[in-house]
């Protein structure tokens, strides 16, 4: 790999890609259920969650 300095770089914004992704996919199911996804106890759980996905997804891929 050429420019090996920008690769922790990359690598943080791909987690934040991911973590930001499923973080509108968790907000997404919860509303298709009709939930308030705007209270803090859905917020708190959404955040929590898709932070633990994206670690576990991102602890995989390398």
């Amino acid at each position: 790999m050429k420019n090996k300095k920008y690769f922790p770089i990359l690598l943080a914004l791909m987690f934040l890609v991911l973590f930001v992704g499923m973080l509108f996919l968790s907000k997404t199911i919860f509303w298709m259920f009709g939930t308030d996804v705007n209270s803090f106890n859905i917020r708190a759980l959404t955040g929590f969650g898709s932070l633990m996905i994206t670690w576990f997804l991102f602890s995989i891929s390398f």
